[in-house]
């Protein structure tokens, strides 16, 4: 009984001490770096061989043979390597690959995945290489060859062109290229990403509710207001004549306060852009938004407009209606529903008076997409 007891404890230290090192995680953005420390494949990895028993991917703490040692890891013990040298001559090496986990880079920006490697090109060993796939494993861009060297080193792949990317995917190639060669050692492999700026508008898609405390990456303003009375995002630009109060839902919003600058400032023109959109093949399309616009003190407008062409021209203005709290406004865009660069803008206008403000948030677009019934006959 105790011998079972002392048994299943040194199981559960020994299964507590690997998802302690959490190394068996697949690579994710910004995530811990895989290196193997559990010992084990990390998950959703996997490799291919046409090698003889020895000479696949390996995780080992020590996958040295008589010609071909890496030696220590750069951090940590365990690594990840194809020894060519270990099954012997006979074995094909050409085509040992590593594969990472899938991986997404949807809303990432600047993505770069660095690791360590153990390359020393000897005995005719003529890859020690990376290739990246943007479709889950489907095809393969070009392989990247690695510089050779005595020692482990570390390498920076630029991945920057898979940004907004569901599916990226990449390999490690080991390539003996017919020969009786070497191996190629990989570790401490990390996936570096910039998250890019949540709040484009899009049909169906999150509303643009400035949460993050930033415009939308793809939004902008003009004005001709001093400074202080632009379209600015913030949790509270109130002042001592105009204070919108906290938002219907958040505590972020969007607003032009023509109040703080004071008398000297052109409040007429403040506008805020939203980015262009697309309403190709939309059957019904609606724009829905929060605002507070009280109309005091001669403020003429807070409006809104659209442009059917990216921002070339813009149709009538729409006033939204005046009150003391925050309201919301739903805005019909079905006469813009087949149009492909379809875009809005938020417009404040003190009317040349010192006047109040306007606060747009919580904007969402609303699309229908047709349903194409298919016609038949009974015969």
């Amino acid at each position: 009984m105790s011998r079972t007891i002392s048994i299943f404890i040194v199981a559960l230290a020994v299964a507590f001490g690997a998802a302690a090192l959490g190394q068996n995680e697949p690579i994710v953005c910004n995530g811990p770096n895989v290196s193997f420390e559990s010992g084990g494949m990390p998950a959703d990895w996997s490799f291919t061989t046409n090698a003889l028993p020895g000479g696949e991917f390996v995780i080992s703490a020590d996958n040295s043979s008589g010609f071909w040692d890496p030696g220590p890891a750069t951090d940590g013990v365990f690594y990840a390597s194809a020894n060519d040298d270990l099954p012997g001559s006979g074995s094909d090496g050409s085509a040992d690959y590593l594969f990472s986990n899938v991986f997404d880079l949807t809303n990432m920006t600047n993505a770069t995945l660095t690791f360590d490697y153990h390359f020393n090109a000897a005995f005719g060993h003529i890859a020690g290489g990376v290739e990246v796939s943007g479709d889950g494993g489907g095809t393969w861009d070009g392989e990247i060859i690695v510089p050779a060297g005595d020692t482990w080193q570390n390498y920076v792949l630029d991945l920057s062109a898979y940004d907004g990317m569901a599916a990226v995917q990449v390999r490690f190639h080991s390539d003996d290229g017919g020969a009786w060669a070497a191996g190629y050692a990989v570790d401490n492999i990390g996936l570096t990403c910039d998250e890019s700026v949540v709040g484009t508008l899009t049909c169906n898609g999150a509303a643009v509710s400035f949460e993050d405390g930033l415009m939308p990456g793809d939004w902008s303003i003009t004005t001709l207001a001093l400074p202080g009375g632009e379209f600015v995002v913030s949790q509270d630009n109130s002042s001592g004549f105009w204070d919108p109060g906290p938002p219907l839902d958040g505590t972020w919003y969007a607003s032009a306060n023509d109040d703080l600058p004071g008398s000297g400032s052109d409040g007429s023109a403040d506008y805020l852009y939203s980015n262009v959109f697309d309403l190709t093949g939309m059957a019904v399309a609606s724009l829905t938004f929060d605002y507070h616009f009280n109309a005091a003190f001669g403020h003429i407008a807070g409006g809104v407009e659209i442009s059917p062409d990216g921002g070339a021209t813009w149709d009538a203005e729409i006033i939204v209606p005046a009150g003391d709290t925050w309201q919301t406004y739903v805005l019909d865009l079905a006469a813009y529903g087949t149009l492909p660069a379809v875009q809005v803008r938020f417009h404040s206008d003190d009317g040349g008076s010192w006047a109040a403000g306007y606060a747009v948030d919580n904007v969402v677009l609303n699309c229908d997409i047709p349903v194409t019934l298919q016609s038949f006959s009974i015969e």
